[in-house]
């Protein structure tokens, strides 16, 4: 049994992180908001505030246009980046573990367009799961699996 965990918005991905890492998204979100009259986060964000993810949460609840349409052209490429790892490496489950996914709408929003962009797959694709989020998990996991491999598995 095998198992992938995808630990995002925290290790340079390469076009990924330039489509879903949360640095990139800010720096987009921030280039929205100083260049768009019609976008939430106007309203939301004063000069000493600085943009976080809370605040592209917030913008997207309220129905932000542009804030929906980045939050989801990054969930789009991380389907595809799934799916194809899900087609190269032969893992029963992929984790993910990101700050996105705390908010409900784009779980479900990520879960939708994995079914949809699967169907035209051969096969049943490996079993998706979102781990929750935590700033210590990843940390976690590497010294678990660095105490199991250094003295555990002899």
């Amino acid at each position: 049994m095998s198992w992938i965990i995808v630990l995002i918005f925290f290790h340079p991905a390469g076009c990924l992180q330039t489509y879903a890492s949360e640095s990139w998204l800010l720096k987009k979100a921030t280039l929205l908001a100083q260049s768009h009259v019609s976008t939430f986060l106007k309203n939301i964000l004063d000069n000493q505030t600085e943009l976080n993810l809370n605040h592209l949460f917030l913008a997207y609840d309220y129905g932000d246009i542009e804030v929906i349409n980045l939050l989801h052209q990054a969930i789009k490429y991380l389907v595809q980046v799934l799916l194809n790892l899900g087609n190269l490496i032969d893992a029963n489950k992929i984790f993910i573990h990101s700050p996105l996914f705390n908010h409900k709408t784009l779980e479900v929003e990520l879960y939708r367009l994995l079914n949809e962009y699967s169907s035209d797959l051969l096969g049943n694709p490996q079993k998706i799961l979102i781990d929750p989020y935590d700033d210590f998990r990843g940390s976690l996991g590497g010294a678990a699996l660095a105490i199991y491999k250094t003295s555990l598995e002899f």
